[in-house]
């Protein structure tokens, strides 16, 4: 089923990402030659108008061949094709802004495939902290979960866990099934100092963990040193789960952002070893859809999301092959005021491509190692 869910996050994140590319083509009145499906050689196709639609042998990808892009330079096609002007539907005769958005297409389409979806999981219902937010359409399945255990508290005496859910607390016959946060501190404070039992599930298991809540000195209160948070399926209202997704959207780029930032200052320090680690290929993206799979498909819709923007942000960066090199040779074209060497530009994103699949079979060889 992994394999399943694999295969159509696969589908979904390549086409999107194409989709924009093809879309902002045809906007602006540029010929697509072929839309492709993974990489060459061509298993089978068809053809529709003008362009070619096309799958390919290795699907670890996808690609638009947009008509006079690769072009040897604007005067020596307009020398073949026998006129004084470059052909209307060609690439290279369009305004610097319309390359751009072509170019980055692909990347918007990406994001917004992420938005879609963050959009559908909080309308549909999504596990999420109540703590912060009140005004849901509706909340099913409320738990008290501990999500942090504090150093040197009665919790780690006692073999508390981050992660352990909370069902009950009792002290002798005494028993009560908090409905929310403020009961359960409510009853820890009110035995301070006493032994009671915290009724955790955990890892689907129900124990009974013996603790004495400490008294802290500063003001007398019973804490077990713990930060618990309530969290459910909770449902929004359209409008809400609409600026949630957009919300969402931003926090995981960010998120994004900042590790790639810290990988590449971690790379040029030396100390790039735990956060390589993280990095995963195809096999190891297999492996994290059959984890989410076995959680809830809403985990796998987050994933998937998640994946997208990883797309949508590796594909921005300024490396040859990738369309943030493309755009960056654009910028030094507009720079320069004349287009680049295509000779050269063509020689740098072939090998940019080969150093990329070079990268891909490392990590997929590192993933291999960690089954």
């Amino acid at each position: 089923m992994s394999i399943l869910f694999f295969i159509a996050i696969l589908v979904l994140l390549i086409l999107s990402h194409e989709l924009g590319h093809f879309v902002f083509a045809k906007l602006k009145g540029v010929k697509v030659e072929e839309f492709g499906f993974g990489f060459p050689p061509r298993l089978f196709s068809f053809k529709k108008g003008e362009t070619i639609y096309s799958v390919n042998l290795l699907p670890l990808g996808g690609f638009v061949k947009i008509f006079g892009e690769d072009s040897p330079s604007p005067a020596s096609a307009i020398t073949s094709a026998g006129s004084g002007q470059a052909p209307a539907e060609a690439f290279y005769s369009k305004s610097a802004s319309s390359k751009a958005q072509i170019l980055s297409a692909g990347v918007l389409f990406n994001i917004l495939v992420a938005v879609i979806i963050f959009f559908l999981i909080f309308m549909i219902g999504a596990p999420m902290s109540l703590s912060q937010e009140r005004d849901f359409k509706s909340v099913k399945n409320r738990e008290i979960i501990i999500t942090e255990i504090q150093k040197d508290s009665a919790a780690e005496r006692s073999g508390l866990e981050a992660g352990d859910r909370l069902i009950g607390l009792r002290f002798g016959l005494e028993e009560l099934k908090p409905a929310g946060l403020s009961e359960a501190q409510s009853f820890i404070g009110a035995h301070k100092g006493k032994d009671i039992f915290v009724l955790v599930r955990r890892q689907g298991e129900d124990i009974a963990i013996s603790a004495r809540p400490d008294i802290s000195p500063s003001d007398g209160r019973g804490a077990l040193g713990i930060v618990m948070d309530e969290v459910g399926i909770a449902q929004m209202a359209w409008h809400k789960a609409l600026w949630q997704s957009f919300k969402t959207t931003a926090l995981v780029l960010g998120f994004i952002v900042i590790f790639l930032f810290n990988l590449v200052k971690a790379i040029f320090t030396g100390s790039a070893g735990p956060a390589l680690s993280h990095i995963a290929g195809p096999v190891g993206i297999v492996s994290l859809v059959g984890e989410a799979s076995h959680l809830g498909l809403v985990y796998v819709f987050q994933l998937a999301a998640f994946l997208s923007l990883n797309l949508a942000i590796i594909n921005f960066l300024p490396f040859p092959a990738l369309d943030g090199g493309r755009i960056l040779f654009l910028g030094i074209e507009i720079l320069k005021g004349s287009p680049l060497n295509r000779k050269w530009s063509g020689f740098a994103h072939t090998l940019g491509f080969v150093i990329l699949i070079i990268l891909m079979a490392i990590i997929t060889y590192r993933d291999i190692l960690r089954i």
